[in-house]
């Protein structure tokens, strides 16, 4: 029994680890990642010194029997600073289309950022053109993501897409322990990420940050609990037990 209750709080424990790691981060046996570069901006905001300029995605894919690839594609900063996903099928293809081309690339404000709100990072214009350069239009449904990295300024940034001459926020979910934000998208654009502009309180990460602390702290709290009882019920089962 308290073999078993060792093995399992091991294997929980190991559970414990896969769940508070980040997404990104690196397998132990690659090594120790880099430090991360600081933001690339296509406009240094002011007082920012002007760095590397930042990177695009422009990839072509060839279409089979009219049905769009699972596919995930990041811009080439360390780490990447958008990245564009989509499910199986999530494109409508049109008959005839035999590639597509997929570009993220950075671009000036359309429009200034809404009252009360300030732009955390580039403005990415997301497109997916046929060979002639038409528009592909996506399917029914969030089958499209679009993941943006803030830039580290204190606050919990939200996704939003230039819309009808307006910015407008959308469903966000922030990666825990990251510095990323992700939103199931009906429709391409220019997405970018907007912070309160008075924003003073947390990490780039927000809640995100922390979060994963509470949750180890938690579980190892059960954990503690559950290996005091199989030891306390083995104990007892040894006594209740006759000799031979």
């Amino acid at each position: 029994m308290r073999r078993l209750a060792a093995m399992g709080l091991a294997t929980a424990l190991l559970a414990l680890v896969w769940l508070v790691m980040p997404p990104t981060g690196l397998p132990l046996y690659d090594g120790i990642g880099l430090p991360q570069e600081p933001y690339r901006y296509l406009q240094p905001p002011r007082g920012q010194p002007n760095g590397l300029p930042p990177t695009a995605i422009h990839r072509a894919l060839i279409v089979a029997h009219g049905n769009s690839p699972i596919y995930k594609v990041s811009t080439g900063e360390s780490p990447p600073q958008a990245y564009f996903i989509m499910q199986y099928r999530a494109l409508k293809i049109l008959p005839g289309v035999r590639r597509i081309v997929i570009d993220v690339i950075a671009v000036p404000p359309p429009a200034p950022p809404p009252s009360g709100s300030k732009f955390d990072g580039n403005i990415y214009r997301y497109s997916v053109t046929t060979s002639s350069g038409a528009p592909v239009p996506l399917r029914g449904g969030p089958k499209v993501g679009v993941e943006l990295r803030g830039t580290g300024t204190p606050g919990t940034p939200t996704v939003a897409l230039y819309v009808g001459g307006q910015w407008v926020k959308l469903p966000t979910l922030v990666l825990l322990g990251t510095n990323y934000y992700l939103t199931n998208v009906r429709s391409l654009g220019n997405f970018t990420l907007l912070l309160p502009a008075k924003s003073t309180g947390g990490s780039g990460g927000g809640i995100g940050g922390a979060l994963p602390l509470i949750i180890a702290a938690i579980v190892l709290v059960l954990l503690a609990a559950a290996a005091i009882l199989l030891i306390r019920l083995s104990r007892r089962r040894a006594t209740t037990e006759p000799s031979s």
